[in-house]
């Protein structure tokens, strides 16, 4: 497997490290030539099949919507040997997927009532993400004054479109999506309701996979029973008893904590200084179990370390020559 090296470079933008892969494309961290402006990149694991049209079908997906929890983008293009490539405003490098321990009520319900943000945006558009996958939910830095943010937009969909190709665990899918159904809007809800479930007990749920599912009440008896029941609710197989909209969604969940809107929308939205905290604060757990916060400290914890310089080479490697791992 060859690695690009860290002068080469995607059209005018310098590859600085990899960041991650996904079934569809290798993610790295970039910058503009030109502008010094950092990037991510999206570039196609093939030139053509899957691969590449999901990377282009991304493009016209993020060019439909404008939110802070959608990456924004910048540029798209072909490389010479046909391999599709998209570039996007810089990306924290923290999933939800490195968060591997149980976090508390007040934190699960923010990062749910923000995802439902995003979601409804995107539903507003005739647009379903149709997959939520941990690895594509990005968290911001603390102090960055970011937003979580929803990285990965190559399974979405226009509304009732059928598109069967989906890159993700089943136990984020909606069973009507397993089965070869339309997308809409409750198959994110369940989406969404599975990453929740994750984000509550530390484990994925198991609806129509190979074991039982076991109700999130069962999992996590100490949790607030309003916020349980919702997100047991999401995860109902028949989208006729799942919540209707991200709207409903955002509103339960506040209401399972008491939690009021102030009308713009960003009341209890996601703090990423207290998952710092409640990751310090918190011991390792021998097994998967909701632990409450009690008494969070007010002191922030330190940023991880700023990336280093970039170098900006005068050495220019033409596109073609990128190297993409099998």
């Amino acid at each position: 497997m060859t690695e690009p090296r860290s002068a080469a470079r995607v059209d005018d933008y310098q590859i600085i490290a990899e960041l991650r892969r996904t079934p569809a494309c290798v993610t790295y961290r970039a910058s503009h030539l030109r502008l010094k402006r950092p990037a991510t990149i999206k570039l196609a694991r093939a030139a053509v099949g899957v691969s590449a049209n999901a990377v282009l079908h991304e493009a016209r997906m993020l060019a439909r919507l404008r939110h802070a929890g959608v990456p924004t983008l910048h540029h798209c293009g072909v490389l010479a040997d046909r391999r599709a490539w998209i570039a996007i405003e810089p990306l924290p490098e923290r999933t939800l997927a490195d968060v591997t321990r149980p976090l508390s009520a007040p934190l699960v319900v923010a990062l749910v009532r923000d995802l439902a943000a995003i979601l409804d945006h995107a539903h507003g558009g005739g647009i379903v993400a149709r997959v939520l996958r941990p690895d594509a939910i990005v968290l911001p830095e603390p102090g960055s004054g970011g937003r979580v943010m929803i990285a990965d937009w190559y399974d979405a969909s226009l509304a009732s479109a059928r598109a069967p190709t989906v890159h993700a665990d089943p136990a984020y899918l909606a069973p009507e999506l397993v089965r070869g159904g339309a997308a809409e809007a409750r198959a994110d809800i369940y989406a969404l309701g599975a990453i929740a479930y994750r984000a509550l007990s530390g484990i994925a749920p198991t609806s129509g996979r190979a074991a039982a599912y076991v109700s999130l009440a069962t999992r996590c008896p100490a949790a607030p029973a309003p916020l349980t029941e919702l997100i047991d609710r999401m995860l109902a197989d028949a989208p006729c008893d799942r919540p209707a909209t991200c709207v409903e969604v955002r509103e339960l969940a506040g209401e399972a904590l008491a939690i009021d809107d102030d009308g713009d929308g960003v009341t209890a939205r996601y703090d990423p200084a207290a998952l710092e905290i409640e990751l310090e604060a918190s011991p390792l757990l021998p097994k998967p179990r909701w632990t409450p916060v009690h008494g969070i400290p007010p002191e922030r914890m330190p940023a991880d370390d700023d990336f280093a310089e970039l170098d900006h080479s005068t050495e220019e490697i033409l596109p073609e020559e990128l190297a993409l791992p099998d």
